[in-house]
């Protein structure tokens, strides 16, 4: 469940270990201890089967295994021919007969096999590509995590550990039958929802899942010390399930994601939403990364949106959805006034820390103006770092151009012409996209995820330099290395912490001759994001022999979103740059 997977044939899985358990130790003369791999061994392979049918025909896991288990009950009838089969052998009886301490072994094989999962769960890759693709198999799957064969053996195991159980259970009953077992599956999926598993997947622990049994356990024990009927019993375990899923759902349900946009003008302009502490303040203050509603870097809490002007643009179209992950994965399309294309298109990606902005933020305006070029403006939203992390926001601009490259004649786009703009956070992303990546991170690199340029204005691109940079300009806040800083936030951990992360965020890593041509503006007296990153950007393209494929343009003077970017003289740099690649 953890990995995404729902196996509803475990109790007839059961059903055929304890029947060829049976068979094997009450008709012929091989040694008792044979059962064990054999089982395991058998259990181990219906998984198996359960996992690749869902994984290779992208089936949903339950559906599988709701057929796989009349598949396996069949087979259970057919080996028993409906018969039991009792008086196993005292050997075999002994895991449940023999104590340590006062309490059987079969006890301490339920703490080893808790033990051990717990540790694979917790300690190894393999458990954290788990919990990676319970989360998001496709994100996991473009992060370079083999997603099918996690999410098999995933299945495979559970056959193996039921298996263990069955053999368990045969030892205590003593008898087995095709009638032993099948019911076990809704008993332990209720006690995995009860113990925090959800079902969607991604979340829960070992130790939840223990505690989960027991509960259930100690209900089923309750009535049946209190006579309650097999009947009753079954209407209170269904009702306890249903209760189960419903709060699963309540308590897994999407969060709306709030977007505040940064107003430099406006009545929200003139108010102060926080006090500007001095550094001897401690964490409070400005030194911390708080800052004050005159401090124009970062927007105050509570600041409303300040969004372009679109009611002049005649053919539009909104919130087309290009992704089925998160409302979030949306995009709009302007379109010039005259002429059916096929359009060159200016993919926009908007800026706000990687945590806010907007689509439709007021630095969409100036970009507007590519209309009167014969162009489509492209404005693209994305999961933000309240939703998920990265790799998610590049994830979403990669399949934002390939949705537009594979709707260009239905939207009357040039598929051959399309480049990516941005400014801060966006510009970080336009230049993951400008880079062209062969291998993003393991994935296989669609040929329709490409663009001809990029245009990168004043965004952060190596976040282990920042603070060292901010230092040594004397200008900047050096506040970006700390947990809640945005970069922190954008790549799930503390920047300091991450050196991976921060390399796997940086456009840099993924420089090759592919790149495609890339312009590159920074105001030198950026606060916010240090002039030095783009600097650093640059040098260390020519250094790797890109020095041809790069235009770099500094705006004396300017700050973070200075007004001057989108002024006409930097616009017509920036678009006349543009139709040089377009044609």
């Amino acid at each position: 469940m953890i990995s995404g997977g729902i196996d509803l044939s475990v109790g007839n899985q059961m059903a055929v270990c304890g029947c060829v358990a049976g068979i094997i130790m009450t008709t012929t003369e091989l040694p008792c201890y044979i059962v064990w791999p054999v089982c395991i061994a058998l259990g181990f392979a219906m998984g198996l089967l359960n996992g690749v049918i869902s994984a290779k025909l992208k089936l949903f896991p339950l559906v599988v295994t709701i057929a796989t288990s009349e598949v396996f009950k069949g087979i259970a009838y057919t080996i028993t021919s409906s018969k039991s089969y009792s008086g196993m052998p005292a050997t075999f009886r002994a895991l449940y007969k023999t104590k340590l301490l006062n309490l059987p072994l079969d006890v301490y094989l339920m703490l080893l096999i808790v033990a051990v999962t717990w540790l694979v769960l917790n300690k190894t890759h393999f458990g954290r590509d788990v919990l990676a693709i319970g989360g998001n198999k496709e994100c996991a799957r473009l992060s370079g995590i083999k997603a099918d064969l996690v999410q098999s053996l995933c299945f495979a195991i559970t056959g193996a550990i039921f298996a263990v159980a069955t053999l368990d259970m045969l030892a205590q009953q003593n008898m087995t039958s095709a009638t032993t077992g099948p019911g076990t599956e809704i008993t332990c999926l209720t006690a995995a929802i009860i113990g925090g598993i959800s079902m969607k997947g991604g979340k829960g622990n070992v130790l939840g899942m223990v505690a989960g049994i027991l509960i259930m356990q100690m209900i089923s024990n309750g009535m049946q010390l209190a006579g309650w009927g097999s009947y009753t019993q079954y209407t209170v375990k269904g009702l306890i399930l249903i209760a189960a899923i419903a709060f699963d759902a309540l308590k897994n349900r999407p969060k709306p994601v709030v977007r505040v946009h940064k107003d430099p003008g406006g009545p929200g302009a003139a108010r102060k939403e926080t006090s500007c502490a001095t550094a001897e303040e401690g964490a409070g203050g400005a030194a911390a990364g708080i800052l004050s509603a005159e401090d124009k870097e970062l927007p105050p809490m509570g600041w409303k949106p300040r969004m372009a002007d679109i009611s002049r643009i005649r053919r539009k179209q909104l919130d087309i959805p290009y992704g089925t992950q998160s409302q979030a994965q949306r995009l709009d399309l302007y379109f010039p006034d005259e002429g059916e294309g096929p359009f060159p298109t200016l993919i926009y990606i908007h800026g706000g820390g990687f945590a806010l902005g907007d689509k439709r933020d007021d630095h969409l305006e100036g970009y507007l103006g590519c209309l009167e070029r014969g162009w489509v403006l492209a404005a693209v939203e994305y999961r933000l770092s309240g939703e998920a992390v990265f790799p998610a926001a590049v994830l979403d601009c990669r399949q934002a151009v390939c949705f537009l490259r594979e709707n260009a004649a239905r939207y009357g786009l040039d598929s051959r012409r399309f480049a990516a703009i941005g400014g801060s956070a966006g510009g970080n992303l336009a230049a993951m996209l400008g880079m062209n990546i062969e291998r993003f991170m393991g994935e296989d690199e669609p040929a329709d995820a490409a663009v001809c340029a990029a245009v990168d204005q004043f965004g952060p691109i190596d976040f282990m330099t920042m603070d060292d940079q901010a230092r040594a300009n004397g200008i900047s806040l050096a506040n970006h290395g700390r947990p809640d800083s945005p970069e922190s936030q954008y790549i799930g951990a503390p920047v300091g912490q991450s050196a991976v992360r921060c390399a796997q965020a940086n456009p840099l890593t993924y420089a090759s001759k592919r790149m495609a041509p890339m312009l590159v503006q920074h105001g030198t007296a950026d606060r916010l994001v240090p002039f030095g990153q783009s600097v650093q950007f640059v040098q260390a393209l020519k250094e790797k022999g890109l020095g041809d494929r790069i235009t770099f343009t500094e705006l004396e003077g300017a700050g973070h979103e200075d007004k001057r970017f989108m002024e006409a003289d930097n616009l017509t740099i920036v678009f006349d740059f543009l139709a040089r690649h377009f044609k």
